[in-house]
């Protein structure tokens, strides 16, 4: 395409540089004539070009005013180039910061790929919830979805790019993200599209979208924290509320997203240094979310040993940099800032 432009570009210049000389040879020798030297031709060829128009020098002959002519259209073409140039460029500027190509300013944020109608409904729990996320694909059309429904919320964001653009990742900072859900139709595509992102960017926390539950193992080996099958849990909560409908009922409240008062959910925290609950045992910190939070603690992550303990002997002491596990209602998050 370059190699294109620079032929069109000398053809312009020789045809430019013919008609310069031309002008000068024409004009030089008439008595009326001020274009008498091949700089006064050029100086009058740019001023009429640029549509300046200064009027000190002009064509006295028919035959120069022919070639002014010639300057004059090409005056109006260069113009109209330029104004085309400029809106262009404006255009691919806003649709550039649309669609993220700008790059995003985030950290602890959460990445999905992968645009169908599961995910759309990860994304609506997401937005509910109120966490940053951005949702990258590849169609354009997918991606004006979710700047139509959620133009008003500042922590959702879309970035568009074809799914094997790997490097094209770091301007959405992704190992920074806190974790990036793969939500694709076909399993292997998932798969290759996950085994990519881990060898361009280290410790990632990935989770997985599968359509076929045995193959869980598959993408535990691959290096997947959690692979979830829709179906699987589908099943169980409907099971659920064959068997234990009230139980059912609040599992699906904690599952949910939302904050709505009078909801549960399920909330997660960090222990830092400071923190009110660090050296005390499981049963006082069990008792104090109780009584001052109205929250029940039901697990317990150990920073040191990696695992995850559900309601773990009471004697267990916290730590810092544990992470505590409850379930409590809209506020609690606030209250325990």
């Amino acid at each position: 395409m370059k190699k294109k432009n620079l032929v069109y570009f000398t053809i312009f210049l020789i045809f430019y540089l013919i008609l310069l000389y031309s002008l000068y040879l024409i004009e030089r020798n008439h008595p009326e004539t001020n274009i008498d030297s091949f700089f006064n031709a050029f100086w009058y060829s740019i001023v009429t070009l640029t549509t300046v128009g200064y009027g000190d020098y002009y064509p006295a002959t028919v035959a120069g005013k022919l070639i002014g002519l010639f300057f004059l259209l090409g005056s109006l073409g260069i113009l109209g180039f330029l104004v085309s140039q400029l809106n262009y460029k404006i255009n691919a500027y806003m649709e550039a910061k649309k669609y993220g190509q700008h790059g995003l300013d985030l950290t602890d944020h959460i990445i999905i790929f992968g645009f169908n109608k599961f995910s759309q409904q990860v994304v609506s729990e997401i937005a509910a919830a109120h966490e940053k996320c951005v949702v990258v694909s590849n169609s354009k059309a997918d991606l004006d979805t979710v700047i139509d429904k959620y133009q008003k919320n500042e922590n959702m964001h879309v970035f568009h790019c074809e799914y094997d653009a790997y490097a094209d990742l770091a301007k959405i900072n992704i190992s920074q993200a806190k974790c990036v859900y793969v939500s694709f139709m076909d399993d292997s595509e998932s798969l290759v599209h996950i085994l990519n992102i881990q060898a361009k960017y280290n410790n990632l926390k990935i989770i997985v979208n599968l359509n076929k539950p045995f193959l869980k193992e598959t993408f535990k080996n691959a290096g997947v924290l959690f692979s979830i099958s829709q179906e699987e849990i589908a099943s169980k909560l409907i099971a659920s509320y064959m068997f234990e409908p009230n139980a059912a009922e609040i599992t699906e409240d904690i599952m949910s997203g939302t904050d709505e008062n009078g909801s549960l959910d399920l909330k997660e925290f960090v222990i830092a240094k400071d923190h009110q609950l660090l050296s005390k045992t499981y049963d006082e910190a069990f008792v104090l979310l109780k009584q001052r939070f109205n929250a029940v603690l039901v697990g317990i992550y150990k920073n040191a040993t990696g695992t995850l303990l559900k309601n773990p002997k009471h004697d267990i002491k916290i730590e810092k940099g544990d992470r505590l596990v409850c379930i409590a209602d809209a506020d609690f998050q606030s209250q325990m800032r």
